[in-house]
């Protein structure tokens, strides 16, 4: 398939106050887009692949979508080290509204919206075909509800431009949720009706969208399925919402088999290196091994432990250990409690390596065993290429347990989850689904970051939204096949029965438990836990570290960017949010 020839330019800043597989993602910069360049055959083109190459500066950035949506969640906490989202992590008195982060995301998302805009106003006039035409307006009506969709998760109300803006505003009003809301949905309802309906299918006008990582009618259902379930909990919430989200995912659900998509027979083939396009993906973010033009993603660093500490030598294939990120105790032993029946464990993290250099070398450590608190050491070695060099099994054992398995099989053998060795040398289970073994070195920053796109949006996400969406629209009998299929496609050989769910399980705390099972650290889980009411509860609950203490009610909404706020110098201040000083 040819992929989506990105040719990035920047807009001049109008927003508010900002006033075939081989082909490469250029890069083309321009300062300042008159409205008659979106009318031209070039303009409408860049214009569109603009806007998706800003995903990159969301998605593939450590203070973007990563830093403000993975850790200081109930899923994972900060470790050691997280760079410039410690602060946004913790909670903590340095996470302001000056902060990088809020404002990467602010101003990323308005950069989209304008350029979106601009194609949609002027791109009906470019001379193309018909139907090319009808497909990339269907295209930036997706993608500018999707930055919507963004803001206001993460800001609440936001200024609502329906229009391109072509000259600075220095005056601004923020607009309701509801407004806002009403306007992605009627977007997102006009992009369905000119999107190809998938990857492989085309429209009832013949259009076939085969670029990789293009958007697709499915692509759009799925998302309109979100909108309409994180609306649903809203107080100015339609009394059909929850309906509407499990019908949109539900006959998403249905149609997959005729729009040749659907789940992938085994949970950890969704995330094998180079298959990040499978028929279950539905929106991902390309990038280009071609340096000189997208560069690459540092997400493969952020999870991985502190192995070379333990075996004594870094190597490539285990990766560079930046151990920003570790999972709480909850996520490694009550979220994924079933490590025989369920191979979701297995599928999301690391829990042996194996000696890739000659020189790694190891005589002793020393365990304090959980059972009993005894402090035991342990005679280990892993001389070989090949060898065991650590492996965590993920529960208790005794010491002639641990001393039997490193008879057999060698190495440090950890029964828990995360070993400490002198004051910050975490060991713990490293998260795989970002790990890039096809990346050209581990050496240098540039070539150790990762290529591989990163997955947004995919099948078995619908699935769980239409199961959360039965759940709250009272009929949990709706949600529980919905549940099973996804356990179901999880489940180790034979043990599909074993993994089945039952309605009286069917709550909104299970589904928040399925989530992280499934969609384990995919950029999502802080919206997860605003969306349903959960975050603060959940994070003091799980937490095991500053957040714990930390989180308070105004961080159920992220400060508006301090930049904005100055840069709004005509008429009303604009607002910040309950609790955030300026």
């Amino acid at each position: 398939m040819k992929k989506i020839n990105i040719k990035l330019f920047s807009l001049l800043l109008s927003i508010i106050s900002f006033s075939g597989c081989n082909d490469k993602l250029d890069e083309e910069i321009r300062t300042v887009i008159s409205p008659e360049f979106f009318a031209t055959p070039e303009g409408i083109e860049y214009g569109l692949n603009s806007a998706y190459a800003i995903l990159r500066e969301l998605y593939g950035a450590e203070d973007g979508m990563p830093g403000l949506t993975i850790a200081g969640t109930d899923e994972f906490r900060h470790n050691n080290d997280a760079g410039v989202v410690e602060a946004v992590i913790k909670y903590n008195s340095s996470f302001t509204p000056s902060h990088a982060s809020v404002n990467r995301i602010w101003r990323w998302c308005y950069m989209g919206i304008n350029t979106c805009s601009g194609v949609i106003d002027y791109g009906t006039e470019a001379d193309i075909s018909a139907g090319e035409k009808k497909r990339i307006l269907a295209e930036a009506r997706f993608m500018r509800a999707f930055y919507y969709f963004k803001l206001i998760q993460f800001f609440g109300d936001v200024t609502l431009n329906k229009e391109f803006q072509n000259t600075p505003q220095r005056s601004a009003e923020r607009h309701s949720q509801k407004d806002v809301y009403a306007f992605i949905i009627e977007d997102l309802n006009k992009a369905i009706l000119d999107l190809p309906l998938s990857p492989k299918v085309g429209n009832d006008g013949g259009a076939l969208n085969s670029r990789t990582g293009a958007i697709t009618g499915a692509t759009a259902r799925h998302m309109l399925a979100k909108v309409y379930l994180t609306r649903g909990y809203k107080s100015f919430a339609e009394p059909s919402d929850f309906e509407n989200a499990y019908k949109t995912a539900k006959e998403l659900v249905d149609d997959a088999s005729s729009l040749q998509i659907g789940l992938m027979p085994t949970f950890a083939e969704v995330f094998t290196p180079g298959n990040e396009n499978n028929m279950e993906v539905l929106m991902n973010v390309q990038y280009s091994t071609d340096q000189t033009f997208s560069g690459g993603h540092p997400l493969n660093h952020f999870f991985v432990t502190r192995y070379d500490d333990a075996m004594k030598a870094r190597d490539f294939v285990n990766g560079r250990s930046y151990r920003w990120y570790r999972a709480n105790p909850w996520t490694f032993n009550e979220a994924f409690a079933d490590k025989v029946n369920d191979t979701r464990y297995w599928g999301t993290f690391q829990s042996v390596w194996i000696v890739q250099q000659s020189n790694q070398t190891r005589s002793t450590y020393t365990y304090k065993i959980p059972v009993n608190g005894e402090e035991v050491e342990f005679i280990t070695s892993f001389p070989n290429v090949g060898d065991r060099g650590v492996y965590l099994p993920g529960r208790p054992m005794t010491k002639e347990e641990i001393q039997a398995e490193i008879d057999n099989g060698g190495g440090m053998v950890i029964p828990s989850t995360y070993y400490t060795e002198g004051s910050n040398n975490v060991i713990f289970p490293t998260m795989t689904k970002f790990l890039d073994p096809t990346r050209s070195t581990w050496t240098s920053d540039v070539g150790a970051n990762s290529r591989r796109p990163i997955i947004i949006y995919r099948l078995a996400e619908t699935y769980l939204i239409a199961a959360e969406a039965a759940i709250m629209d009272n009929q949990p009998n709706l949600a529980v096949p919905m549940v099973n299929a996804v356990r179901e496609r999880a489940a180790t050989d034979g043990k599909e029965e074993e993994m089945n769910v039952t309605q009286d399980m069917m709550t909104l705390d299970f589904i928040l438990d399925e989530r992280t099972r499934e969609l384990c650290a995919e950029n999502m889980r802080w919206l997860d836990l605003v969306r349903t009411g959960k975050l603060i509860e959940r994070v003091r609950k799980y937490s095991m570290d500053d957040a714990k203490n930390n989180i308070t009610e105004k961080h159920v909404l992220r400060p508006i960017p301090q930049e904005q706020i100055d840069l709004v110098t005509v008429g009303d201040p604009y607002p910040q949010n309950p609790g955030w000083t300026n």
